[in-house]
């Protein structure tokens, strides 16, 4: 399987961090890049992130990247919560509101010049 420049650099990443001690993570935390790559598929697929027990038990978070024009990751904006209220389908459900809403924060981030790319 061929991976793309983004699918690299996150598994560098992972590879620089490591995945850490299993027993400190939610249940269903990725221990292994074999684990972890449908999970970098399925967000580059939807355009966010979806999590299920994965960094604490019972809880679940959804994260979409804030990015400049230019296509430069600025930040994310995240919603977490308990299961109970925050379940896989309820996320995938306003994860498009979600991506509306990191698109409007980068347009706005255009007017700090904290954000702005310097020429080299």
């Amino acid at each position: 399987m061929a991976l793309d420049d983004a699918e690299s650099e996150a598994l560098e990443r992972v590879a620089r961090q490591g995945f850490g001690r299993p027993e400190t993570y939610g249940p269903s935390a990725p221990t292994s890049v074999v684990a972890l790559l449908p999970y970098i598929g399925k967000a580059r697929t939807r355009g966010f992130s979806v999590i299920v027990e994965v960094f604490a038990p019972g809880m679940s978070a959804m994260s979409a990247p804030v990015r400049t024009l230019a296509g430069n990751v600025l930040g994310v904006v995240t919603i977490a919560g308990p299961m109970s209220r925050l379940p896989e389908g309820r996320m995938l459900q306003i994860g498009p509101s979600l991506m509306a809403t990191a698109a409007e924060i980068a347009e706005a981030s255009g007017a700090s010049s904290l954000f702005r790319v310097k020429a080299a």
